[in-house]
């Protein structure tokens, strides 16, 4: 749906088809350079460290010195994200898990004991339930591994029989006491004693999975591309969602993500990454993997997958998922050399041909310089560009016309959020009296050929389209404001935002039986929504229905109604002063 943003991304995600064969090539010189148990050890030691500074960041989160990010309890460390950081807690304990088993004196194995430990502790408070609850069940997969696979006398078996039953008591005290004060009191474990289907109802995953799911239904072979959930959420959005996140570009599961992503081959392709995975792990030859590290990387991947069923893949987890499939691969023994082997060693020849060497060189050195200019350096220096507008905007200043129009002035990764956020500035701008009349209207030409640049390449976007349509009628272009807000509306007919925005324009356009049928529209979406129902009933307000306006109105609160401007506006145009001096 959109080739550009699936190869590219964009700066939030950072996840296009770019990032993916990154990936490819961080797995291919992991698993090929890295052949000794010794440099293995010294990168997961060094992997452990950098998570013992991620939770000593977060300890001092939790007792208040440094701010959540996110705001509330669950602490973020500096990934700003609580699902983040728990993914990457889990995988950690789990490292140190894994070198604990293979280092022998007692001081590593005091130390891995220390950091896994405080690990676990920055885990808990980071809430996320799908991270504890498949490290839990991951935990249980390798204690079952080991006791199936160890004999009747091996103390390995032993130790995996008390950790079942230690975790069997656990969730039985847990389940015991889930109603009492103590659990209930506690910001933490709350969210698990609250967890039930009543409670999911509540959530967004509640009414994205079934759109994913009509996405997927839709397209089903190949999928809508990366980075294409926006337009499954659009076209299929759920108008009970409304107290929810305006946008969504995940369906916050990784399974039908990719299924909206690729389709059932792309699901394929991806879950068949996992089936060679426990492949590798179970035909691996003890000298190569151990029954504990086979047991390890076995919970391992099973808390990961859980995970995963209720949360999206991201660059932390990535990497440390492509980190473990690369360890998996550099200790699977070598197999017979296959087809593409012997390309391979054909490829080779030519690269150590003393006569193509200068060709070959000249070329490597080429293609380095054009992608470090097109894949790095160009989207670096646009998103500088967008940060200096941002910082601007910040400050309060009003910026030249070349600073706005710096991250605009190519069609780069970051054009559409440089659009998003330089169009907020102008709207801002706009009303702003220490602005001259010259600088409002460079940026509405300039933003005005940028939003068509946009729709040109990418027409089915609802967000732009609605955008666009802010854009024009802050600038009092109601008309062709009203053309955007039409096409985003048939883009994604059931978001109430576009008919709140289509009321607005169309008063603005004194179309006032327009606006009427827009706001009884977004009202009979989701009668429940308050904004619905306030904008409904000011809107039969203006029409001059003022009985079946103050029925719907009996339903929003008086206060909203007392101080909300848009009310008193609509008084105003119809003359009733006493009615204002009332209020």
């Amino acid at each position: 749906e959109n080739p550009f943003k699936s190869f590219w991304s964009n700066y939030e995600r950072m996840e296009g088809y770019i990032t993916l064969l990154h990936l490819g090539a961080y797995f291919l010189i992991m698993g090929s350079i890295l052949k000794t148990q010794e440099i293995w050890n010294k990168l997961l030691a060094t992997s452990l460290g950098a998570s013992s500074i991620m939770a000593a960041y977060s300890f001092l989160q939790i007792v208040g010195k440094i701010n959540i990010n996110q705001g509330g309890v669950r602490v973020d460390g500096t990934l700003g994200n609580a699902s983040y950081l728990g993914i990457y807690m889990v995988f950690h304990i789990f490292f140190a898990a894994l070198l604990f088993v293979r280092f022998r004196r007692v001081w590593q194995r005091i130390l891995l004991v220390v950091v896994a430990l405080m690990d676990l502790i920055v885990l808990y408070f980071t809430a996320t339930r799908g991270a504890i609850l498949g490290l839990i069940g991951g935990a249980f997969i390798t204690f079952i591994f080991l006791a199936l696979k160890s004999g009747r006398g091996d103390k390995i078996r032993k130790v995996a029989g008390l950790g079942i039953a230690s975790l069997a008591i656990f969730a039985g005290l847990f389940f015991a006491l889930k109603d009492t004060s103590l659990v209930k009191t506690n910001p933490v474990l709350s969210r698990f004693a609250t967890l039930s289907f009543s409670e999911i109802k509540t959530q967004g995953r509640y009414f994205v999975w079934p759109m994913a799911w009509k996405g997927f239904i839709e397209k089903p072979i190949l999928g809508w591309g990366q980075e294409g959930f926006n337009f499954v959420f659009n076209k299929y959005y759920d108008p009970r969602m409304y107290n929810q996140e305006p946008w969504f570009d995940r369906a916050h599961s990784t399974p039908l993500d990719w299924l909206i992503a690729g389709g059932a081959l792309g699901f394929l392709s991806y879950a068949s990454i996992f089936f060679a995975l426990l492949l590798y792990i179970f035909k691996s030859k003890n000298e190569n993997l151990s029954k504990d590290e086979k047991a390890i990387m076995l919970g391992l991947i099973s808390a990961y997958v859980f995970n995963n069923l209720f949360v999206f893949d991201q660059i932390s987890s990535y990497i440390l998922f492509f980190t473990v499939i690369a360890y998996v691969h550099a200790h699977t023994p070598e197999t017979p050399m296959s087809w593409w082997d012997e390309i391979s060693v054909k490829m080779r020849k030519i690269f150590e041909d003393e006569k193509l060497r200068p060709v070959t060189e000249a070329i490597i050195l080429i293609l380095t310089i054009a992608i470090v200019y097109f894949v790095i350096y160009a989207p670096w220096q646009q998103n500088k560009n967008l940060l200096a507008v941002l910082k601007l905007n910040n400050e309060g200043k009003i910026g030249t016309i070349e600073v706005y129009n710096k991250p605009l002035s190519g069609y780069g990764m970051g054009f559409s959020e440089s659009l998003e956020h330089v169009s907020q500035t102008a709207i801002s701008i706009a009303s702003n009296p220490n602005a001259s009349p010259e600088l409002k209207q460079k940026l509405f030409d300039m933003l005005d050929k940028a939003f068509v640049k946009q729709l040109e390449k990418i027409p089915n976007d609802t967000r732009y389209r609605l955008f666009y349509g802010l854009f024009l009628s802050r600038f009092g272009w109601y008309g062709r404001a009203l053309e955007q807000l039409e096409v985003a509306k048939k883009l994604s007919p059931n978001k109430q935002q576009i008919y709140f925005e289509l009321v607005s324009d169309f008063l603005l356009d004194g179309k006032i039986a327009e606006a009427l049928q827009a706001a009884k529209t977004a009202y009979e979406l989701e009668p429940s929504y308050e904004e619905a129902k306030f904008i409904y009933g000011v809107t039969l307000l203006a029409a001059g229905n003022k009985s079946f306006s103050e029925e719907i109105l009996k339903g929003v609160p008086e206060s909203k109604i007392i101080f909300d401007d848009r009310y008193l506006n609509v008084l105003l145009a119809l003359n009733q002063y006493q009615e204002i001096i009332n209020i």
